[in-house]
Protein backbone atom coordinates (compact mmCIF):
# COMPACT_ATOMS: atom_id res chain seq x y z
CA UNK A 1 0.00 0.00 0.00
CA UNK A 2 1.43 3.77 -0.98
CA UNK A 3 0.61 6.48 0.93
CA UNK A 4 0.97 10.06 -0.37
CA UNK A 5 3.52 12.79 1.28
CA UNK A 6 0.40 14.83 2.47
CA UNK A 7 -1.07 11.63 4.05
CA UNK A 8 2.29 10.79 6.17
CA UNK A 9 2.59 14.49 7.09
CA UNK A 10 -1.10 14.39 8.51
CA UNK A 11 -0.60 11.15 10.34
CA UNK A 12 3.23 12.15 11.82
CA UNK A 13 1.12 15.13 12.88
CA UNK A 14 -1.95 12.95 14.85
CA UNK A 15 0.76 11.09 16.44
CA UNK A 16 3.05 14.06 17.73
CA UNK A 17 -0.19 15.15 19.62
CA UNK A 18 -1.23 12.28 20.75
CA UNK A 19 2.21 11.57 22.25
CA UNK A 20 2.34 15.34 23.62
CA UNK A 21 3.22 15.08 27.53
CA UNK A 22 3.00 17.55 30.21
CA UNK A 23 6.20 18.94 30.91
CA UNK A 24 8.37 17.73 33.46
CA UNK A 25 8.38 20.70 35.92
CA UNK A 26 4.15 20.89 35.71
CA UNK A 27 3.29 17.26 36.65
CA UNK A 28 6.69 17.38 39.26
CA UNK A 29 4.38 20.45 41.00
CA UNK A 30 1.30 18.50 40.78
CA UNK A 31 3.09 15.56 42.99
CA UNK A 32 4.12 17.91 45.09
CA UNK A 33 0.63 19.05 46.16
CA UNK A 34 -0.40 16.04 46.29
CA UNK A 35 3.05 15.17 48.95
CA UNK A 36 2.65 18.51 50.63
CA UNK A 37 -1.34 17.74 50.94
CA UNK A 38 -1.54 14.22 52.56
CA UNK A 39 -2.55 12.80 48.81
CA UNK A 40 -2.83 9.48 50.31
CA UNK A 41 -5.76 10.48 52.43
CA UNK A 42 -7.62 12.63 49.97
CA UNK A 43 -11.00 11.65 49.48
CA UNK A 44 -10.81 10.92 45.46
CA UNK A 45 -7.39 10.51 44.38
CA UNK A 46 -7.53 8.28 40.66
CA UNK A 47 -4.76 7.82 38.97
CA UNK A 48 -2.65 10.60 40.63
CA UNK A 49 0.87 9.51 40.08
CA UNK A 50 0.35 7.28 37.28
CA UNK A 51 2.11 8.10 34.20
CA UNK A 52 1.33 11.61 32.50
CA UNK A 53 -1.44 13.70 34.57
CA UNK A 54 -3.50 14.81 31.33
CA UNK A 55 -3.33 11.28 29.41
CA UNK A 56 -4.23 9.33 32.54
CA UNK A 57 -7.09 11.65 33.56
CA UNK A 58 -5.41 12.61 36.98
CA UNK A 59 -8.92 13.59 39.01
CA UNK A 60 -9.59 17.00 39.39
CA UNK A 61 -7.52 17.79 36.81
CA UNK A 62 -9.28 19.51 33.13
CA UNK A 63 -6.66 19.68 30.21
CA UNK A 64 -6.08 20.43 26.71
CA UNK A 65 -3.79 18.67 24.81
CA UNK A 66 -1.25 18.84 27.56
CA UNK A 67 -2.09 22.01 28.89
CA UNK A 68 -3.56 22.05 32.50
CA UNK A 69 -6.52 24.55 32.42
CA UNK A 70 -8.35 23.45 35.41
CA UNK A 71 -7.41 21.96 39.05
CA UNK A 72 -11.10 21.24 40.91
CA UNK A 73 -10.62 19.23 44.22
CA UNK A 74 -13.02 20.54 46.42
CA UNK A 75 -14.29 18.85 49.26
CA UNK A 76 -11.45 17.17 48.82
CA UNK A 77 -9.35 16.24 52.29
CA UNK A 78 -6.03 17.89 51.02
CA UNK A 79 -4.65 18.88 54.14
CA UNK A 80 -1.32 20.89 54.35
CA UNK A 81 0.21 23.84 52.51
CA UNK A 82 0.13 24.88 48.86
CA UNK A 83 3.92 24.01 47.50
CA UNK A 84 5.68 27.14 46.31
CA UNK A 85 5.99 24.91 42.87
CA UNK A 86 2.08 24.91 42.08
CA UNK A 87 2.78 28.46 40.04
CA UNK A 88 4.71 26.08 37.35
CA UNK A 89 1.32 25.40 36.26
CA UNK A 90 1.28 28.58 33.58
CA UNK A 91 -1.64 27.19 31.79
CA UNK A 92 -4.23 27.63 35.01
CA UNK A 93 -7.70 29.37 34.27
CA UNK A 94 -9.36 27.84 37.24
CA UNK A 95 -8.25 26.63 40.55
CA UNK A 96 -11.03 25.38 42.60
CA UNK A 97 -9.63 23.95 46.14
CA UNK A 98 -12.53 25.22 48.53
CA UNK A 99 -13.69 23.07 51.29
CA UNK A 100 -10.49 21.45 52.56
CA UNK A 101 -7.67 22.15 55.38
CA UNK A 102 -4.97 24.02 53.75
CA UNK A 103 -3.02 25.93 55.57
CA UNK A 104 0.06 28.31 55.04
CA UNK A 105 0.42 31.04 52.76
CA UNK A 106 -1.87 31.56 49.79
CA UNK A 107 -0.28 31.25 46.44
CA UNK A 108 1.77 34.02 44.91
CA UNK A 109 -0.13 33.83 41.11
CA UNK A 110 0.91 36.75 39.08
CA UNK A 111 0.15 37.61 35.14
CA UNK A 112 3.97 35.77 34.80
CA UNK A 113 3.14 32.66 36.13
CA UNK A 114 -0.95 32.71 35.27
CA UNK A 115 -1.27 34.65 32.94
CA UNK A 116 -4.89 32.94 31.56
CA UNK A 117 -6.32 32.96 35.40
CA UNK A 118 -10.16 33.02 35.62
CA UNK A 119 -11.32 32.01 38.69
CA UNK A 120 -9.67 31.29 42.34
CA UNK A 121 -11.45 29.77 44.52
CA UNK A 122 -9.90 28.57 47.86
CA UNK A 123 -12.15 29.69 50.25
CA UNK A 124 -13.07 27.60 53.52
CA UNK A 125 -9.84 26.71 54.30
CA UNK A 126 -7.04 27.54 57.22
CA UNK A 127 -4.86 30.27 55.01
CA UNK A 128 -3.30 32.74 57.35
CA UNK A 129 -1.08 35.92 56.66
CA UNK A 130 -1.38 38.53 54.69
CA UNK A 131 -3.78 38.53 50.60
CA UNK A 132 -0.91 38.59 47.80
CA UNK A 133 -0.76 41.04 45.52
CA UNK A 134 -3.22 39.95 42.75
CA UNK A 135 -3.33 43.62 40.54
CA UNK A 136 -1.58 41.99 37.22
CA UNK A 137 -3.96 39.22 37.39
CA UNK A 138 -5.98 41.30 34.21
CA UNK A 139 -8.30 38.17 33.25
CA UNK A 140 -9.20 37.16 36.83
CA UNK A 141 -12.79 37.11 37.28
CA UNK A 142 -13.52 35.61 40.32
CA UNK A 143 -11.35 35.79 43.88
CA UNK A 144 -13.16 33.78 46.37
CA UNK A 145 -10.96 33.78 50.03
CA UNK A 146 -13.48 33.75 52.67
CA UNK A 147 -13.89 31.68 55.98
CA UNK A 148 -9.90 31.64 56.38
CA UNK A 149 -7.51 33.21 58.84
CA UNK A 150 -6.53 36.05 56.42
CA UNK A 151 -4.96 39.19 57.97
CA UNK A 152 -3.24 42.43 57.14
CA UNK A 153 -5.28 45.14 55.51
CA UNK A 154 -7.85 45.10 52.78
CA UNK A 155 -6.22 44.85 49.90
CA UNK A 156 -7.33 48.03 47.19
CA UNK A 157 -5.36 46.33 43.96
CA UNK A 158 -8.90 44.63 43.23
CA UNK A 159 -10.51 47.70 42.48
CA UNK A 160 -8.81 48.45 39.31
CA UNK A 161 -8.93 44.53 38.10
CA UNK A 162 -11.51 45.47 34.77
CA UNK A 163 -12.77 41.63 34.58
CA UNK A 164 -13.44 41.16 38.02
CA UNK A 165 -16.87 40.24 39.25
CA UNK A 166 -16.81 38.21 42.34
CA UNK A 167 -14.68 39.18 45.05
CA UNK A 168 -15.35 37.38 48.49
CA UNK A 169 -12.92 38.17 51.41
CA UNK A 170 -15.95 37.44 54.08
CA UNK A 171 -14.91 35.61 57.55
CA UNK A 172 -11.42 36.13 58.06
CA UNK A 173 -9.50 38.32 60.29
CA UNK A 174 -8.82 41.87 58.19
CA UNK A 175 -8.11 44.84 59.05
CA UNK A 176 -7.76 48.48 57.58
CA UNK A 177 -10.68 51.67 56.60
CA UNK A 178 -13.37 50.83 53.68
CA UNK A 179 -13.09 53.54 50.87
CA UNK A 180 -14.95 55.07 48.54
CA UNK A 181 -13.06 53.13 45.69
CA UNK A 182 -14.85 49.79 47.14
CA UNK A 183 -17.75 51.24 47.13
CA UNK A 184 -17.57 52.23 43.04
CA UNK A 185 -16.26 48.79 42.46
CA UNK A 186 -18.44 46.80 45.21
CA UNK A 187 -21.93 48.29 43.81
CA UNK A 188 -21.84 46.64 40.56
CA UNK A 189 -20.06 43.21 41.30
CA UNK A 190 -20.30 40.08 43.83
CA UNK A 191 -19.59 41.37 46.90
CA UNK A 192 -18.41 40.50 50.74
CA UNK A 193 -16.04 41.71 53.04
CA UNK A 194 -18.07 41.20 56.28
CA UNK A 195 -17.25 39.16 59.50
CA UNK A 196 -13.62 41.25 59.59
CA UNK A 197 -12.25 43.57 61.81
CA UNK A 198 -12.92 46.67 60.23
CA UNK A 199 -11.95 50.25 61.14
CA UNK A 200 -15.23 52.24 62.10
CA UNK A 201 -17.26 54.40 61.56
CA UNK A 202 -18.13 52.25 58.25
CA UNK A 203 -19.13 54.23 55.62
CA UNK A 204 -23.16 54.80 55.41
CA UNK A 205 -23.35 52.34 52.16
CA UNK A 206 -21.28 49.68 53.74
CA UNK A 207 -23.19 49.54 57.24
CA UNK A 208 -26.21 47.49 57.35
CA UNK A 209 -29.06 49.19 55.78
CA UNK A 210 -27.00 50.84 53.45
CA UNK A 211 -26.74 50.13 49.83
CA UNK A 212 -24.28 46.88 50.17
CA UNK A 213 -27.10 45.84 52.54
CA UNK A 214 -24.45 45.20 55.47
CA UNK A 215 -21.75 43.23 53.29
CA UNK A 216 -19.06 45.08 54.83
CA UNK A 217 -20.23 44.63 58.58
CA UNK A 218 -18.98 45.31 61.57
CA UNK A 219 -16.61 46.93 62.38
CA UNK A 220 -14.32 46.74 65.34
CA UNK A 221 -14.83 49.31 67.80
CA UNK A 222 -16.38 49.31 71.47
CA UNK A 223 -15.25 51.53 74.86
CA UNK A 224 -13.31 50.44 77.08
CA UNK A 225 -16.58 50.47 79.63
CA UNK A 226 -19.03 48.26 78.11
CA UNK A 227 -17.49 44.89 77.39
CA UNK A 228 -21.07 43.01 77.64
CA UNK A 229 -22.84 41.30 74.82
CA UNK A 230 -25.81 43.70 75.29
CA UNK A 231 -23.77 46.81 75.01
CA UNK A 232 -21.26 45.49 72.33
CA UNK A 233 -21.11 42.47 70.57
CA UNK A 234 -18.27 42.59 68.90
CA UNK A 235 -16.23 42.98 72.51
CA UNK A 236 -16.85 39.19 72.74
CA UNK A 237 -15.23 38.71 69.75
CA UNK A 238 -12.16 40.86 69.02
CA UNK A 239 -9.49 41.75 71.95
CA UNK A 240 -7.80 45.41 71.90
CA UNK A 241 -10.89 46.86 71.01
CA UNK A 242 -9.62 50.96 70.52
CA UNK A 243 -10.81 53.54 72.66
CA UNK A 244 -13.30 55.99 71.37
CA UNK A 245 -14.72 58.71 73.06
CA UNK A 246 -17.56 58.96 70.75
CA UNK A 247 -19.11 55.62 70.86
Amino acid sequence: MKFTLPFVLVLLGLVSVCSAQVPTNQRLSLVDLYASTNGASWTVSANWLVGDPCANFWHGLTCDGSEIREIQLPNNNLRGAIPSSFTNLVHLQIVDLRNNQLTGALPAFTSTTSPNIVQINLSQNQFAGSIPDYITLSTLAVLDLHENQLTGDLPTWFTALTNLNQFYLQNNKLTGAVSEDYYNKARIIGFDISDNMLTCPLPPWCDQGGELDGRCYPCTICTTYETDVDSDTFCNYFDNCPFDPNF
